[in-house]
């Protein structure tokens, strides 16, 4: 398997487009901040030692969050909406930023994406797109 790195307009649409979805995501998704709040996240000290990485332990962070039973066939489910999770987006554009060449990165981009669809989200340019944490 090969794996493509999209260049930086590619990324920033993906990121835009994110954004966009998890703002959409329907009303039948419980609103709150109980499973996803990425409001000022920064990875964990520890871990960036133990994987050797800020880029490493950004992932781990994110498989925990979104996988916590390891990845399984088919899209992430999300559990609730609401800027806990919209600020994913931030942080995902934040470290892809700052390693630009982040194939597992980027890749959580376009997970994210498929899950928000999955969810039923529609794409929406209003209200919370305006607020970024970064």
């Amino acid at each position: 398997m090969s794996v493509h790195i999209l260049d930086p307009p590619a990324l920033q649409s993906h990121l835009q487009e994110l954004r966009e979805l998890l703002c959409g995501l329907p009303s039948t998704l419980p609103q709150g901040t109980r499973h996803y709040n990425f409001k000022g996240f920064v990875p964990d000290p520890e871990k960036v030692e133990d994987y050797g990485s800020v880029e490493a332990a950004v992932n781990q962070a994110l498989e925990v969050i979104f996988c916590p039973q390891g990845r399984q066939a088919g899209p992430i489910i999300l559990k609730e909406r609401g800027d806990g999770l919209t600020a994913v987006a931030d942080v995902l554009h934040k470290y892809t930023e700052e390693f630009p060449l982040t194939a597992i990165l980027q890749k959580w981009t376009l997970d994210l994406i498929s899950a928000a669809r999955h969810a039923g989200a529609v794409r929406t340019a209003l209200d919370c797109v305006q607020t970024r944490i970064f």
